[in-house]
């Protein structure tokens, strides 16, 4: 018996059938699922569940098992346009720097997702303000005192708006009630032999630690993921932690009186990609880690025996894609199935959707990621996000590549602060994401020539050397308007729908002439919306 599956989303769009993790039939062992999905299926079988099963979907029914059916879980992006601008006076988060992102995080992974919530003399339930303090005094943190007591006052204020609603919970709250009915009510179904969990570092503590509540079998887990690539909002994970949790709950719980906790092993071989885009990648490593040592963990370089093209930073002033489009007809610009335009956000993809119609592929972050193309082009990553000034600062605080002997640094800013400018953490980790999606040709363009400055002036830096500045040119676009075959397109399809995304499902398989499935798929898009 075992459990395989990816990090996943939070229970948003589960069917109305789930089957209870005890009532699952051995016999369709192993099984592969996303976290969410096994989340949703332990939680079905406790005595009192947190989510009712009804005809028209997964309604949670809130900590008693009774009561008003909540409906709507709080994801980050309900958070950061509904919640955060009612939490508090804007003069007070603008007085701590405080973003939705860093906020949302110091939420759901520390004061209501660490592992200190579980061993509380009342049982599990989210840490009080004192024990935030002095949790936060015993880590490494850039969080001052003042500015923790600030934090919590906020998580107060969310928890009070989100009862309120009466229809409204988070991810935790869900997590912390199945660790109180397990704690009175211990798990008696099958117990499971191995337990692999991929993309963990999108897993909070406590979502973990439900794992030995299911497998008994402390040499059967297997856990995979990369730090570097942790971009949901809302976790903050560290595979140090990860040895941590291992000992301080596996371990403990199954009291085993001796027991080696597992070695991590740094996995430095990349099979994607070649060495020229593994340069660039690993200055965002170098960049993450000088700037913010305790958000991922060290590892060495990755290495990449196989040779390639160094990375294109397009030096223009007019946008790429105008010159994409030649003459200005859609007709005359199409795409392949293999190459990509990678943005960071929801709004910038509808942009150009709208100018490339169905001729091209467009992806944000969090829908790339662990997605593999030929030739990717990363499209106005820095102005999109209004972090520009940032930027400037962490590169300037960055000595490893302002030798003044080799020439002059990016024009001095203001000093860089980690709090002040914690976002740029996330950011890094996004574009880190963005550039290691090609296995080919990487292209970079950004149309602010302020915003594109720092980083270009880094990669391109005589003592670095990861990037060719040029403008863009016919072979460029020969590379990204490459055309694919029909079973191609549709095969690009099939992975899109294995993962979830109808929308980009449904134009490769009418760019595959396959009208079946992609009438499917947009049956798909309409359920979803």
């Amino acid at each position: 018996q075992g459990l395989g599956g990816g990090a996943g989303e939070a229970p948003e769009g589960i069917s109305a059938d789930v089957i209870p993790f005890d009532c699952y039939p051995e016999g369709q062992y192993p099984l592969i699922t996303t976290f969410s999905q096994f989340l949703c299926m332990l939680d079905a079988s406790l005595e009192r569940p947190f989510l009712s099963r009804g005809r028209a979907g997964v309604k949670p029914t809130g900590r008693s098992g009774g009561g008003s059916a909540r409906s709507r879980m709080v994801d980050f992006a309900l958070f950061e346009a509904y919640y955060f601008p009612r939490l508090g006076d804007v003069t007070g988060r603008r007085r701590f720097s405080l973003d939705p992102s860093t906020l949302f995080t110091e939420i759901m992974s520390v004061i209501k997702g660490s592992i200190e919530t579980l061993g509380q003399s009342a049982g599990p339930q989210p840490l009080g303000r004192v024990q935030y303090a002095r949790l936060a005094r015993s880590r490494q943190s850039s969080l001052g005192e003042e500015e923790r007591g600030h934090i919590f006052g906020l998580y107060e204020e969310y928890q009070r708006i989100k009862a309120a609603t009466f229809t409204d919970y988070d991810i935790a709250d869900l997590v912390l009630h199945m660790h109180s009915e397990l704690a009175a009510t211990p798990y008696q179904g099958p117990r499971l032999w191995s337990v692999m969990v991929d993309e963990v570092q999108d897993l909070t503590p406590i979502e973990l630690a439900l794992l030995p509540h299911v497998s008994d079998n402390l040499d059967g887990f297997f856990f995979a993921g990369d730090t570097a690539q942790t971009i949901a909002h809302g976790v903050g994970f560290r595979f140090e932690t990860l040895k941590d949790l291992f000992y301080a709950r596996f371990v403990r719980d199954a009291q085993v009186k001796s027991f080696a906790v597992p070695e991590i092993w740094h996995l430095k071989q990349n099979f994607r990609t070649h060495k020229e885009v593994l340069c660039i990648a690993n200055t965002v490593i170098k960049l993450l880690l000088y700037l913010f040592p305790e958000s991922i963990d060290r590892l060495e370089d990755e290495v990449s025996v196989v040779d390639g093209p160094k990375p294109i930073f397009f030096s223009d002033t007019e946008d790429v894609i105008s010159a994409l489009l030649g003459r200005g007809d859609i007709n005359h610009c199409e795409f392949g199935s293999d190459q990509v335009i990678l943005v960071r956000d929801d709004e910038t993809k509808a942009r150009l959707r709208s100018r490339l119609e169905s001729k091209a592929l467009v992806l944000t972050v969090v829908e790339a990621k662990g997605m593999e193309f030929s030739d990717c082009l990363i499209y106005n990553f820095f102005s999109s996000g209004g972090f520009g000034a940032a930027w400037r600062c962490a590169l300037n605080a960055w000595p490893a590549f302002l030798d003044e002997r080799q020439g002059s640094a990016v024009p001095k800013h203001r000093p860089f602060d980690a709090k002040l400018h914690g976002p740029l953490q996330a950011e890094l980790k996004k574009l880190y994401v963005l550039l290691t999606r090609t296995k080919q040709n990487l292209f970079i363009f950004e149309s602010d020539q302020q915003a594109r400055e720092p980083l270009q002036y880094l990669w391109s830096h005589p003592s670095v050397r990861a990037v060719v500045v040029k403008r863009f040119d016919e072979s460029d676009r020969a590379v990204l308007t490459a055309s694919s075959t029909p079973e191609e397109w549709c095969s690009r399809g099939r992975e899109f729908r294995a993962r979830q995304n109808h929308e980009m499902a449904q134009q490769c398989f009418g760019r595959g002439g396959d009208e079946v499935t992609q009438r499917m798929s947009s049956a798909d898009v309409l359920y979803v919306q």
